[in-house]
């Protein structure tokens, strides 16, 4: 399949998908807010708690600590995402350093397009050999997942600093900046070569 279909069918499937949350069909809501004032305490508990098809709602503001940065989206095919949709507004700052390293999400078991990860700003992340997977700072991937509308800067890692992925991702319209590697890709490091990136700002 071309890099180009691959892109209309993506394109698809966030239709649908935000038909479907615009009409709150399919799906529970759940809502995280920066002071744990929501549904969640923290982002991981929601996840935690969703099953296929939920939508995990991101109030605006600054998600900081424990259970808001490190995030496993478990292979569930769900949506991770800023309730404004502004990306700029909604901000996971992982707040790593190399002596405290922290990424942003990490999706590693299996999840394919339906698992999307949109509208919301990933930062600060920091992945060293010291720390459970090295690669990938911002995130670190190896499926198919879909990451659309993010900003993904300031993040390290050996590879890959602001994205690293083995698996065949769906990256559209997202800024990858300000980001460094050790070795390879400080913006975006990929193992395959039937990736999907659209519309990449990489100012890396």
């Amino acid at each position: 399949m071309s890099g180009q279909m691959r892109y209309k069918l993506l394109c698809g499937l966030l239709a649908i998908i935000g038909s479907w949350t615009a009409h709150g069909a399919r799906a529970d809501y759940l809502r995280v807010e920066p002071d744990a004032a929501g549904d969640y305490a923290t982002i991981q508990d929601a996840i935690d708690a969703c099953a296929d098809g939920d939508v995990v709602l991101l109030a605006d503001g600054s998600f900081r600590g424990n259970g808001n940065r490190d995030l496993n989206t478990l292979g569930k095919r769900i949506v991770l995402r800023s309730e404004s949709q502004n990306q700029e507004a909604c901000i996971i700052d992982c707040e790593g350093t190399a002596e405290d390293p922290h990424r942003g999400i990490v999706m590693i078991s299996g999840e394919t397009p339906w698992t999307i990860i949109r509208d919301l700003t990933i930062t600060n992340a920091y992945a060293t050999s010291e720390y459970e997977h090295e690669h990938g700072g911002g995130i670190l991937c190896g499926a198919s997942p879909s990451i659309h509308n993010c900003i993904i800067s300031h993040c390290h890692a050996r590879d890959g600093g602001g994205i690293f992925s083995t698996g065949p991702a769906y990256i559209s319209d997202c800024e990858i900046r300000a980001n460094t590697a050790t070795e390879d890709g400080g913006g975006v490091y990929f193992t395959v070569t039937d990736a999907v990136l659209a519309r990449i700002i990489r100012e890396c």
